[in-house]
């Protein structure tokens, strides 16, 4: 397992997500943390626990 950090305005701080993630999670993630729309292809969703 390797450890996956996100950080910035709106994350929870000392967050443990309690599940395991995929890459498209991460990716889907990280498009909403920027505000940019996923594209229909995407298979991941947003871990919308991390944020406050």
């Amino acid at each position: 397992m390797r450890p996956l950090v996100f950080a910035g305005p709106g994350v929870k701080k000392g967050y443990e997500i309690p599940w395991v993630t995929l890459s498209p999670d991460v990716g889907a993630t990280i498009a909403h943390m920027l505000g940019v729309p996923p594209a229909r292809a995407w298979t991941g969703r947003v871990i919308d626990d991390i944020f406050e």
